[in-house]
């Protein structure tokens, strides 16, 4: 295997989601090349089962991809937050409810290519409607119970192909094994 020595990193952007960075890199043969690295606060998705074992989805108008998606609630774990309150804030502030109940599925690397950050995936039981939303400034939210059953049959087509909403139901499936 070979070895890097990473050098100093030079910042070339930085918003309030991520910055990017170009660190040099030189190998123990000696040949050097640089890197791109995006840094960006670790993340969590959470799937909400109500009591009939139905499944809280939230849409949402999708910038990246200029499309409206259906997904699990999520977003970023704030500094100095724990990825379990980390889910149980998203899921309130997307859409009005929470979860008495909180399992933790698993966690995974998005990219490990050139993101530095971390997916947390959880699956929430037992909601409670809290009755109104806390939604940041670009999201606009509609909420549906989905069978589960549904939601596996439309995972990977177009309104369901969220990335991250996807390593969530895998891990969700996973755990589900593991209860039998």
């Amino acid at each position: 295997m070979t070895d890097f020595q990473f050098g100093e990193g030079q910042k070339f952007y930085q918003s309030k989601i991520l910055s990017v960075w170009e660190y040099p890199i030189r190998r123990s043969q000696g040949d050097s090349f640089t890197v791109t690295k995006i840094q960006s606060p670790d993340w969590v998705n959470i799937i909400p089962f109500n009591e009939e074992g139905r499944v809280l989805m939230i849409r949402q108008f999708r910038f990246g991809s200029g499309k409206l998606t259906w997904e699990f609630p999520g977003g970023n774990v704030d500094v100095e937050e724990e990825p379990s309150q980390a889910a149980l804030r998203e899921l309130r502030e997307e859409t009005g409810w929470t979860a008495q109940r909180l399992v933790y599925l698993g966690q995974v690397n998005p990219n490990p290519a050139f993101l530095s950050n971390t997916l947390y995936c959880f699956a929430g039981f037992e909601l409670r409607n809290l009755g109104s939303k806390d939604l940041d400034e670009n999201e606009h939210t509609e909420e549906r119970f989905w069978d589960w059953e549904e939601v596996k049959t439309k995972l990977g087509t177009s309104e369901f192909d969220h990335g991250i909403m996807l390593s969530t139901a895998w891990f969700y499936l996973r755990w589900q094994e593991s209860q039998k």
